[in-house]
Parts: C-alpha cells; structure tokens; sequence
C-alpha cells in the first residue's frame, strides 16, 4: 500500500484520467491508465474494472489484460491471473513481463516446472529483467534444486544489487545447504540494506546457533523481537536454542510465549522428533516432564528401541524446522509481488 504522501498523488491522477474518460468514454487508454493508478493505491477490483472496460474498446488488448492479471494477482486470485497473463501473452507474444509474472503465479500453484519455463522465455526476451531470475529462482528453490536457485540469485543480484530480498534468499539457501558462513555473509547484506527488517536478524541468529556461537544468536533474536515484538517464532527459535544449553527456565518462558501467542508448537517440534525420547538420545539431554509436555503436548513417550539408520544429526533436524519457519513468514514479506 502507498504512502500518505503518494495517495494524495493517486487520488489526484484518478480525478484527473476520471475526466479523460469522461471527455472520451470510448478510449481506452484513460481507463488503463486509471487501472494502474487504483492498483498502486490497492483498490484491485477498481483496477479489474477499468482494465475490463478498456479490453471492451481496444484492439490492442495486450496490456489491458496483463494489467488486470496483476490486480487479479495482487488480490489473490492466481487461476484468474494466470488466464489474464496467458491471453496477454496471445496478443502480444513477445510480452516479457507478461511471462515471468505468469511464472510467479505458477510458484504460487507449487508448479514449478511451469514457472521456470515461463521465465526461461521473459530471460530469452530480456535478459535484464532481474525479477524473471527471481522468480525462477523460487520455482527452483520449491524444487529443492539449491545450486540452481543459488546461480539465479547471483545473477539477479548482479542487475540489481540492492535488492535486500534476494540477499535474504541466498541467506536461506546456503543455510539449507549447511554453509552458514555464506549463509551468515548474505544476512549481512542484507541488514546493510535494510537494518530494520526482523526476519533477516532471526534467520542469522538461527545460522549462528547451528554454529555454537550462542551469544550472536541471543543478539540476533533479541533484535528481531526489539523490531517485531509479536514475531512469535523467534520465541519458538529461541526456546530451542536455549534447550542446547539446558537453561529451563528460560525455555519454559519463550515457549510459554510462543504458545500464548498462538504457535503450535508441538506440531514444529515433533515435525523434527519421532518423540521427546528421540530427541533426548539424539541431543543427550534428559529434558523436565513440563517441558517435555509443552513440547509435545502429551506425556512423555516409552523410550523406544534404537533403531539402525534412526540417529539424525542435531544440524539436520533444526534444518528442518528453518524450513518450517521460513514457511511461515508472510508472504507479502518474503516474495515478489504483483506490484505495478
């Protein structure tokens, strides 16, 4: 959503193409113009409206449609939007933007094989477009094919290098990968860029707890709530990090916090243990009854046998609530969007 500032210019542009249609109800650069205007102002069904309207009286419908696509998008709508971007693509197949916006709407579908097609055409069209690499940079992160997503990233960041996003997302990736040196180093950046996002502290604070360097880690996720003080999974990943260093007291008091606030944490830890049994053999920590049913949500378990192949290392099984917890990061917080 615009600024004060920039809403005041909207609404001024509006009245003023509000009287070019008025003066000519037939043209339909007015109403397209308009509709770019409401969607910078996110009022899409304004928007979806006016690019309606001017695909009724052009012959040229091309960017009407992929106007609408984007509000389509914007609101949500990605069956819609697909079709808007697919008869854009019709009408004028050389449409770049057209092709990579319609490859973000197949990540949103999870089809990804889709999207990298779509993108690998916007590159073929315009190999500058630094937001078609980023968009196939998801598809292949959705894919889990890191190294590909890696190269992508690197590419975007060299035709737009403030990008605080794309830093955040190598972050992400090489954390996935176990590199957390380069993991920690694009973090960096990316608060260099933009010192009051909270994700990119708790993320770097995750990577230095896998690393043993606790206090970074503490440091980190204390900024992170400093900023964001309802982020409700740095409590989840704080408690965590404090269960390494047997400190129940404090795991007792971010888990109640996190729990309070409306994480289910059960569901996150036994995502990474069979049960507390499992984790106490695998962390060799013998966890107290509450904190064992805070974490599960039931009674401790009967220990069970251990088995051949069942031991998963402790970077492995946090590795795997990162991506949980980076699942829960808003979207409009961590994506590209259908923004004009």
């Amino acid at each position: 959503m615009a600024n004060e500032s920039k809403m005041v210019h909207y609404e001024e542009a509006a009245k003023h193409f509000t009287e070019a249609i008025r003066m000519r109800p037939g043209f339909a650069m007015p109403y397209i113009y308009r509709g770019e205007v409401y969607h910078k102002m996110g009022k899409f069904d304004l928007a979806i409206t006016d690019y309606t309207q001017a695909i009724f009286w052009t012959r040229q419908p091309a960017r009407a449609y992929y106007g609408r696509g984007m509000a389509h998008g914007a609101k949500g709508d990605i069956d819609k939007a697909i079709e808007d971007f697919t008869k854009t693509i019709q009408h004028e197949p050389e449409y770049a933007e057209a092709y990579y916006h319609r490859g973000h709407a197949y990540v949103d579908k999870n089809e990804f094989d889709l999207a990298i097609e779509d993108c690998d055409k916007a590159i073929q069209l315009n190999p500058d477009l630094a937001d078609a690499y980023v968009v196939r940079d998801n598809a292949y992160s959705g894919k889990d094919e890191f190294d590909f997503a890696i190269m992508d990233y690197s590419k975007a960041i060299r035709l737009n290098p403030d990008d605080v996003y794309v830093y955040r997302k190598l972050g992400d990736l090489h954390f996935l990968k176990g590199d957390f040196d380069t993991s920690i180093e694009n973090y960096n950046t990316a608060i260099k860029l933009e010192m009051n996002d909270a994700h990119n502290y708790h993320f770097r604070g995750f990577a230095y707890f896998l690393k043993g360097e606790f206090d970074l880690a503490f440091a980190d996720y204390a900024k992170a709530l400093e900023l964001k003080s309802d982020y409700v999974q740095v409590y989840y990943t704080r408690a965590r990090t404090w269960l390494y260093q047997k400190k129940w007291t404090k795991v007792r008091e971010d888990l109640t916090i996190a729990k309070d606030k409306g994480l289910n944490i059960s569901i996150l830890f036994c995502k990474g243990y069979d049960s507390v049994a499992d984790f106490e053999r695998q962390n060799d920590v013998k966890l107290p009854e509450d904190i064992a049913a805070m974490l599960t949500g039931q009674e401790r378990t009967v220990i069970p046998p251990v088995q051949e192949n069942q031991y998963q290392p402790p970077c492995r099984i946090e590795l795997s609530l990162f991506r949980d917890i980076i699942a829960m990061v808003p979207e409009e917080e961590h994506a590209l969007q259908f923004t004009m």
